[in-house]
């Protein structure tokens, strides 16, 4: 699920991976709505990451909420469980203008 402020992106991939080295993609759209999404995707790995590449604003990209739901162990079907809880979360790029106190 994402979670976008009004900065949203218009093309986006979501990819996972096993290693954090070799990256498959799950999902691809060129035509993001924004708000709140919910993607349905399938694949398997330890890394999810999400790859912004046409932003709808001329804000940049600005996301509230990226949650990562599914099985644990891969042995589905069952229980969706929200693995992103409490997980490290990393950017390759931040801006802070200061507008926030």
């Amino acid at each position: 699920m994402l979670n976008w402020e009004t900065a949203y992106a218009k093309a986006f991939q979501v990819q996972v991976s096993t290693n954090g080295t070799d990256w498959n993609q799950v999902y691809a759209t060129t035509t993001g709505t924004g708000g709140v999404q919910t993607l349905t995707v399938a694949g398997t790995g330890r890394y999810v990451r999400l790859n912004l590449t046409t932003r709808a604003t001329q804000w940049g990209y600005s996301l509230w909420e990226f949650q990562v739901f599914g099985v644990i162990g891969g042995t589905g079907p069952g229980p969706d469980t929200l693995l992103s809880y409490n997980k490290p979360a990393t950017a390759s790029s931040y801006q802070d203008d200061g507008a926030c106190p």
